[in-house]
């Protein structure tokens, strides 16, 4: 009997952070983002990526009527205070996997911030979530 799995594979989240507002002197590019050696820590998932991967197991459903397989990248901003905004599709899959992938994002707790020189800032995530059907 074929059962859904639906599954964060490689974790590796693709951190940038974005200039926090009372950062003075700090060099950005033109889109006041700063490389991420600049940070002195990367946002995250509170408990880290096996607690994200059982969020999402326990919160991702699979999509109705569906039979193949996908991978959707989500990106988003964690806020200074962990809560997160702009999320978007950055990688599209199937409709229902993308709708899939940013409802459950949304229902996200929030995350520990980013910070420089111990002081929380804007980060830029990226998350890569695959659903598949094993046998």
């Amino acid at each position: 009997m074929k059962r859904p799995i639906l599954i964060c594979v490689s974790i590796v989240f693709l951190t940038i952070c974005v200039k926090a507002n009372n950062f003075g002197g700090v060099k950005t590019n033109e889109h006041n983002i700063i490389a991420p050696s600049q940070s002195s820590t990367q946002s995250h998932f509170p408990g880290g990526e096996k607690a994200f991967s059982k969020f999402l197991d326990k919160n991702l459903k699979w999509p109705d009527q569906i039979d193949g397989q996908g991978r959707v990248i989500v990106s988003f901003v964690v806020e200074k205070d962990g809560h997160l905004t702009n999320i978007k599709i950055a990688k599209k899959s199937l409709p229902e996997f993308d709708n899939e992938a940013l409802r459950v994002i949304k229902k996200s707790p929030r995350w520990i911030p980013a910070t420089r020189n111990g002081i929380p800032i804007k980060s830029v995530k990226s998350v890569p979530i695959n659903f598949t059907i094993s046998e």
